[in-house]
């Protein structure tokens, strides 16, 4: 499931970059309101969360925890609605692969900031992403995983959904680990 997960994320940043790369060609000034965006949503994350490293960990548990159970919440959520309705895989893989398309997407939309100068984008990106890219594709193929395994449930489908979700504790506790040593790294980074 990890390179499936990894798929997904590559192919985001593949059409990130290269959605980004018409983007600039043909609407600079979009290009330029999408990286106010985000510079807004820092902005408002920082007032929440003052410590710049703490809260780029918290931004990345958070995509990762909805990357890994998200897709198992809205299962249980949805079942107190539609039982047959929450056994559906597509509602337990859409979380897991928009999570990291999306991640994978802002990723190659930041790349295109550095077509010229790819050697200091691989340097600003390498430090942290060496752990923070692994950590949300682990965090992504065990979405997934959870999402393939949910099709052989045959009896009490939301019991054995949260066995599935529980059995994947310790790969989630091994990103969560990658994501603190990411976000410190890249905290150091950016307030040196």
């Amino acid at each position: 499931m990890f390179k499936r997960s990894a798929a997904i994320y590559f192919g985001g940043f593949l059409f990130g970059l290269l959605s980004s790369a018409l983007i600039i060609a043909f609407y600079p000034s979009l290009y330029t309101a999408f990286l106010e965006f985000l510079l807004r949503r820092v902005e408002a994350q920082s007032k929440i969360i003052e410590n710049f490293t703490l809260m780029i960990i918290a931004n990345n548990l958070l995509a990762a925890s909805i990357a890994s159970f998200g897709g198992v919440a809205v299962s249980k959520l949805v079942n107190i609605f539609s039982p047959g309705a929450a056994r559906n895989k597509a509602l337990l893989y859409f979380l897991p692969a928009g999570i990291l398309f999306v991640n994978g997407e802002v990723l190659g939309l930041l790349a295109a900031l550095y077509v010229e100068h790819i050697p200091r984008f691989f340097a600003g990106i390498f430090p942290h992403g060496f752990f923070e890219i692994p950590a949300i594709i682990l965090s992504g193929a065990i979405g997934l995983d959870i999402s393939e395994e949910s099709r052989k449930i045959e009896g009490g489908f939301q019991k054995d959904l949260s066995i599935l979700a529980k059995n994947n504790l310790n790969k989630f506790g091994l990103a969560v680990l990658l994501i603190i040593i990411g976000g410190i790294l890249e905290g150091r980074a950016i307030l040196s």
